[in-house]
This record gives C-alpha cells, structure tokens and sequence, in this order.
C-alpha cells in the first residue's frame, strides 16, 4: 500500500471508523492531484461502495471567465445532488474535488447531515502545485491521537491563562486577552453527531472573549492573494490596538489590497478574530501548500482578519457587516499561554 492509500484507508477506517455503512464516492478527473487521491480511494474503498465520476463540475469560483449562465442547473448537477438525497441514515459520502462541486446554494453537508448522512471533503485540490503533492500526501496521513492530545492540552493551559503573548521574530509582541472557547479540526469524530471534515486536518482555534482585548505589533510572513493562493514574503510590521488593524505605509501592495477590501466593506475597521494554532507537521514555509486553506494547518500561528467567524458568530450584531475571515501568518519565535511557553524554535514545546 503506497503512502497515500494509507492515508486514505486510514480516514475510512480510523477517522470514519468505518463498520460497514454505505459509502458514495464522488470524484473528478480536472487536476492531476485530484486524480492521484482518487485512484488512491479506489484503491482502498470496500467492495459494496457506489463510485462516481463527476465529469462536468464547475469551474472555480474566481474563474469567472469559465462560469456560464446555466452552471447552477447543470443535469449531472442535479442528477447527483438527488442520488446523495437519497442515501440511507449512517451513509458516508466522500468528496474529491478539483474546486469545490457546489451541489447546493449553501453546503452539501448541511443537506446531507439533515438526513443523517457523514461527510469527508478534499477541495481546492487544483490549486495544489506538482512540487507540492508529497506534502500533501504527507499533510493527510493519520496523525489524530496526536492532535488530540495537543487540543487538549491547550484547552486546559487556555482556561488558565489571562493573557496569551505572541512573540515574533524580532521581539515583537501582540498580546490576547482571556480567550473564549477552544475549538479543534482533529479528525477525531467520535463524539460528534454528525461527522465531517475538510481534509487535511490539524488545528486548535480560539479568539479573544472580548474582541477589544488583543493589543501589540507582531510580523507577518504569510498571507492569501485574491486567487486564494499564498504569498510567502519579508516579515513586515503590523499593529493592533483594541483588536482593530492599523492602517500602515509598510504593507505589500497586495496586503495593503485586502486590508482596504476589508475596511470598506466593514464599518471602516479590519477586525482580528481568530488565534488559530496549526498543528500538522507537514507543511512549513518551507514546504508550503499554496492553497491558503491547507496552509492554516502548518505549525505556528495564523490570525483571521475580518469580521466574519460562524464558529462565534454571536459576538457581533446580525445588523453588522460581517463578510470576510482571511488568515494570515505570524513570523513566530515563541508563544506563552500564561506563564507557560508553548512555542520555541518552530515547534510546539507542550
């Protein structure tokens, strides 16, 4: 069995722990890497599962030159979306897309958890560079227990601490009040009603109880241009003041575009919201995946900058604007949740 089929055996098996319900898997054939995962499932998936190729998918969304008029009601569009409906309570369905197969106007998974239905996700595997696909392969091997254990334990550190200090690279430090509650993407779905993953996985995640209560200067190394691909760059300065951004001379000309698409989209004001700790060893800055949605995974910090954040959307008023959640990256030396150091030399000391 070759390192990818393991990792996906192991998300049937262990994260599914798989014990003979129905499986519907759903693939296309629009990028290389797409094809390597698939083959990789076919590989592995039990006898009894219904495999199905997608063969007309629709483009990806910032494509808009490739979208048409009628992409919405496409047949196979529909043809599928009805066999998912009709999958019996328990079924699991996997999903291997090239973008994302947008079945429905909001999310496939919502539909399908409101039959009683599990869904595992791999998207936006076309903006996956070739250079990149070992890490990939890598990102997505079985590392649950581990993820576990570290959720835990900062969950523990978290409801201790007062403050949490992120220390950057060149001494700089922004400074997070007592956090709210603490969140994890481990792949461990045991306990939940509905289970569900974007794969890869690896992430704890918080934001400040009190979204004023995060002050200081930190460096940002990493961040997303607009095709939802990375732009690793020189570390630059960016300060906080009562969890708003300040506006700077010193950002990239592509940072300084998302940070004015925010703030006038927003009330004026580019919110931090998410203190989002990625655990997954595979990839660093040095072995990137560009997709921006792979990458929160690296280990270190990444914060979300906009007012939008579903897992706490209760903070803020529905009559306020809340459109964007983008992730950035912190050139990171250490971290203390309390008195506790947490980060050092790249990696996570607890």
């Amino acid at each position: 069995m070759t390192p990818l089929e393991q990792a996906c055996s192991d998300i049937i098996h262990k994260n599914l722990a798989y014990s003979g319900e129905r499986i519907y898997f759903l693939y296309d054939t629009q990028s290389p890497l797409a094809v390597m995962l698939s083959d990789a499932y076919k590989a592995v998936l039990p006898e009894n599962s219904t495999i199905k190729e997608f063969r007309n998918p629709p483009a990806p969304l910032f494509h808009s030159e490739n979208r048409t008029d009628n992409e919405w009601t496409d047949p196979e569009q529909e043809s599928i979306k009805a066999e998912l409906l009709e999958l019996p309570k328990g079924s699991i369905v996997i999903l291997v897309q090239s973008a994302n197969f947008r079945l429905s106007t909001f999310r496939i998974r919502l539909e399908l958890f409101n039959i009683g239905v599990h869904v595992v996700e791999h998207n936006h595997l076309t903006y996956i560079k070739k250079e990149e696909f070992d890490t990939f392969i890598d990102c997505i091997a079985y590392r649950t227990p581990e993820y576990v254990r570290l959720l835990e334990v900062f969950t523990k550190l978290f409801a201790e601490a007062r403050e949490t200090r992120l220390v950057s690279t060149d001494g700089s430090e922004l400074i997070f009040g007592k956090v709210d509650r603490v969140l994890g993407n481990t792949g461990d779905y045991s306990k939940a009603e509905h289970k569900w993953g974007t794969l890869p996985v690896g992430e704890v995640l918080t934001e400040a109880l009190d979204l004023r209560d995060v002050n200081g200067k930190c460096l940002i190394d990493t961040y997303p241009g607009d095709d939802f691909s990375i732009r690793i760059c020189e570390p630059f300065e960016m300060t906080v003041k009562n969890g708003r951004v300040l506006p700077s001379d010193h950002f990239p000309p592509e940072f300084q575009k998302l940070y004015d698409m925010i703030r006038s989209s927003e009330n004026g004001e580019v919110l931090v919201r998410e203190l989002g700790l990625g655990l997954n060893p595979a990839p660093s800055t040095a072995t990137p995946l560009s997709d921006i949605n792979f990458h929160e995974r690296k280990i270190g910090i990444h914060l979300s900058l906009g007012k939008k954040h579903g897992l706490y959307g209760k903070k803020l008023p529905k009559t306020e604007v809340q459109r964007f959640h983008i992730d950035i990256f912190i050139a990171l030396r250490s971290m203390y949740v309390g008195d506790v150091k947490v980060f050092e030399d790249g990696g996570w000391v607890v």
